[in-house]
């Protein structure tokens, strides 16, 4: 599984533009994600589907763990 890696602030950001990106909440699905903490650092999950929605920049920051 992928996961942007970042600070709390900037996965926050990310799972609020694919929010609405993807138009979350909705009637089958809550939201895109949620902060988790890993060590100092912060990840959100990346499906493989959803990797192309996001920036460049963004891009950059997501790893396999």
């Amino acid at each position: 599984m992928n996961y942007f890696k970042g600070t709390k602030k900037e996965c926050q950001d990310l799972i609020d533009r694919l929010n609405v990106f993807f138009k979350l909440p909705n009637k089958h699905t809550y939201t895109f994600g949620y902060p988790e903490q890993l060590n100092n650092d912060y990840v959100v999950r990346i499906k493989d589907k959803h990797y192309s929605s996001l920036s460049n920049d963004e891009k950059l920051k997501v790893e396999e763990l």
